[in-house]
């Protein structure tokens, strides 16, 4: 992953730093464009019998703008550029990932979920008798934050990062492969959404 610096949203490479100023420097062109008139002068009349805005040109400045910061965008990683999720806390990453298909929510076999239902409950969020148990709670967690922080307590989140399986609890905490028996609910992440959660899951590094 490339490296990042302060907030700098394209903060990659040295070609990703110098296209974004490329990229400030044509946007500046732009705006100089805009608000500048050619005039065109008659030395016979000694009047100026037009004047006008360069479209043309300034539209080709704010073109190119564009095109440089979104190379420079690409350069710097892109979505997996950290600093974009830099900030984000557990529940605003895990609801990114999981409406995104990059997580799923699972459930061990043999449990009925009545603890977690309870749970639900306690805050006024309540399942119709026609809804299904594991999905209606599947739709809490990830839109409503009232759910997800109920359920913290009983949250599994786990992850295969560098070939090897790791674990942590509903707050980020590193945990072992026994935690993964007592939780209720499993969030199962791909790795490919490890640059994400650098800064929110424990001992999580590229």
């Amino acid at each position: 992953m490339f490296k990042t610096n302060g907030n700098n949203l394209f903060g990659g490479n040295w070609l990703s730093k110098s296209l974004f100023v490329l990229s400030l420097i044509f946007l500046c062109l732009t705006v100089i464009t805009f608000m500048s008139k050619i005039q065109i002068y008659d030395p016979v009349s000694k009047e100026i019998i037009s004047s006008e805005t360069p479209w043309k040109i300034a539209i080709l400045w704010l073109t190119l703008s564009f095109i440089t910061a979104i190379i420079a965008y690409r350069l710097a990683g892109g979505k997996r550029n950290p600093t974009i999720w830099k900030g984000k806390d557990l529940y605003e990453l895990i609801k990114h990932a999981t409406l995104s298909g990059e997580a799923k929510i699972g459930f061990h076999s043999l449990r009925d979920q009545r603890l977690l239902l309870a749970k639900l409950e306690s805050i006024g969020i309540k399942k119709r008798p026609s809804e299904d148990i594991r999905q209606f709670i599947r739709n809490k967690i990830v839109i409503d934050r009232r759910a997800f922080d109920i359920c913290q307590d009983d949250t599994i989140i786990q992850m295969i990062h560098n070939g090897k399986e790791w674990f942590w609890d509903g707050y980020g905490h590193k945990k072992t492969a026994q935690y993964f028996h007592e939780a209720e609910i499993i969030f199962d992440i791909k790795s490919s959404a490890d640059y994400m959660f650098l800064e929110v899951l424990e001992g999580l590094k590229k």
